[in-house]
């Protein structure tokens, strides 16, 4: 009897979710959304964020709470491959990936189509079966 009993407590919401957005939202320097430095200019200004991004860098190295070391270098050396390689190469990989999907749901909806296609025969064929009993109260009505 435990066992049988659902796991979770809320009750499930059977409203349809939203689609996804095709694009991303704004971002600067690919990284810090448009909507954080909205938030900060009428407090501090156009250059309020940016001040407050180095106030807080300065604070991590004069407090040692991060310090600079060979892993730091070589982190910056990874990092600006990495940009690298997604500024030359991301538009090119995307468009494989967005070809690739395009393929999956083309496959999805032909087979999607198929189903429904011999769904509508199986519900024409039922009708069909239908109107055939309806007439076998006739059939036997007459052999009497």
């Amino acid at each position: 009897l435990h066992a049988a009993r659902p796991l979770h407590t809320t009750q499930q919401c059977p409203a349809p979710l939203p689609p996804l957005p095709e694009k991303g939202g704004e971002v600067r320097h690919g990284l810090i959304p448009e909507e954080f430095f909205q938030f900060l200019y009428p407090k501090t200004g156009v250059t309020g964020p940016y001040m407050l991004g180095t106030g807080l860098v300065l604070y991590l190295l004069s407090k040692e709470i991060y310090v600079i070391n060979h892993e730091t270098v070589a982190a910056a050396c990874i990092l600006s491959v990495i940009i690298y390689g997604v500024k030359k190469y991301g538009p090119a990989v995307a468009e494989f990936a967005d070809k690739l999907n395009e393929e999956k749901v083309s496959k999805a909806v032909e087979a999607k189509n198929k189903v429904i296609g011999s769904l509508e025969a199986a519900i024409k064929e039922e009708k069909q079966e239908q109107w055939r009993i309806e007439g076998r109260s006739y059939l036997f009505d007459t052999k009497r």
